[in-house]
């Protein structure tokens, strides 16, 4: 998390933030839902990510403007309803995936099933999410990635670009849901610490059950 003023974030229906609000201070604390490159404006919104343009649109008239993002200025019906379906979507892959881990095991096929029917899906899945802004680690894009984390260590992948995308995706969660990122930023962060964390979110030595890394 970071100290801002929120009135300096600027709208965007495909946002790199999120806030909330905090009673330990009594004030909105700013936080990041994906990677933010150095000199990146920061985006939040305040309309559903997932909803269609003229229905953001419509929300936004009352505030006296019009989103000009990329998933409003070049939304079309297919991008539309990409969006209102992208959670039904992962819940699909999701089912899919645990009903083909079953019937692979019981033909003790070597997981072709997952790695030939499952895998392109959740891979392109994943792309459409990008391309449509929607990479937010949160609901359909941080399913996607908790599901491609499985399908991966299951079929024992651990190289290539798309491997690559994936444990940065998990290293910028693990650093949101731990709060790594707000001790890094602290007078009191060790710095070595947080790099060794991080170097071990990326090489994939971290706990199944989510929380911290393993050996941190």
């Amino acid at each position: 998390m970071f100290k801002t003023n929120l009135a300096y974030l600027i709208y965007s229906c495909s946002p790199n933030a999120d806030f909330e609000f905090s009673l330990a201070s009594f004030s909105l604390q700013v936080y990041a839902v994906r990677d933010i490159k150095s000199g990146e404006e920061i985006f939040y919104s305040y309309t559903g990510v997932q909803a269609p343009a003229a229905k953001h649109r419509k929300a936004l008239k009352p505030y006296g403007f019009t989103c000009a993002c990329k998933a409003c200025s070049l939304a079309t019906p297919e991008s539309d309803k990409f969006r209102q379906n992208s959670s039904k979507h992962i819940q699909i892959l999701e089912t899919l995936f645990r009903s083909l881990i079953e019937h692979d095991r019981k033909h003790n096929n070597g997981m072709q099933s997952l790695r030939e029917t499952i895998l392109p899906n959740v891979l392109k899945f994943r792309r459409k999410l990008k391309e449509e802004g929607l990479d937010a680690m949160a609901g359909p894009y941080l399913s996607s990635t908790i599901l491609l984390r499985d399908l991966y260590s299951r079929l024992g992948v651990t190289e290539g670009p798309e491997y690559q995308s994936l444990m940065r995706d998990l290293a910028t969660w693990m650093l949101i849901k731990g709060g790594l990122l707000a001790h890094f930023m602290s007078p009191s962060g060790n710095a070595e610490h947080m790099e060794s964390t991080v170097a071990a979110i990326a090489q994939g030595h971290f706990s199944s059950c989510g929380g911290k890394p393993n050996g941190v």
